[in-house]
């Protein structure tokens, strides 16, 4: 009888054919209103926030699809400005929340804890929780509860890993800057 081994998923990072099938269908957006594009870039952040994806992942790969789609067809950058700009808009809602001197200073923190995230192997994971902090307070509601189960691994992270993401959590908690205050 064959016995299957238990697989635990991978980093939200890690997730290349959803990523690539993202991107192409990112890529149809250029066709759209500015409006629109920016509609659909909203809802599949949500989407993703929603799944352990937090939306900087998606400020990122815009930016680079935006760079990739340049590089190849230089003479229809403008064609694909909207990319930049549905990028921008992420960038400028999670530092609403968070400025970005305080996000940096707790991704800093968390890389210093975690043996600079664990000597790169997962680079930039202090960004995916800060993020998730900022997308929680923007209506994800499960921004931060759908990241924590690969965070918080016990066969995959240590103790001391454990305690960093946890503190980065609280920290970034208290750094949410309060709309109207």
């Amino acid at each position: 009888r064959l016995e299957l081994t238990q697989l635990s998923p991978l980093p939200p990072q890690d997730s290349v054919s959803t990523n690539f099938t993202t991107s192409a269908w990112l890529a149809t957006l250029v066709e759209l209103p500015e409006t629109l594009l920016s509609c659909q870039v909203e809802w599949l952040g949500r989407v993703l926030g929603n799944r352990g994806m937090p939306r900087i992942t998606l400020e990122r790969q815009l930016e680079l699809l935006h760079e990739e789609l340049t590089a190849k067809i230089p003479t229809k950058a403008d064609h694909y400005s909207g990319l930049l700009k549905a990028a921008e808009k992420l960038r400028r809602e999670r530092l609403t929340y968070i400025s970005e001197i305080v996000f940096s200073s707790l991704v800093k923190e968390f890389s210093q804890a975690t043996d600079h995230e664990l000597q790169g192997r997962f680079k930039r994971t202090g960004d995916l929780i800060v993020s998730a902090v900022c997308d929680q307070e923007a209506g994800i509601t499960e921004a931060v509860n759908s990241l924590l189960p690969w965070l918080k691994d016990t066969e995959r992270f240590s103790p001391q890993w454990i305690l960093a993401v946890e503190n980065t959590l609280a920290e970034a908690g208290k750094s949410i800057m309060r709309k109207g205050l």
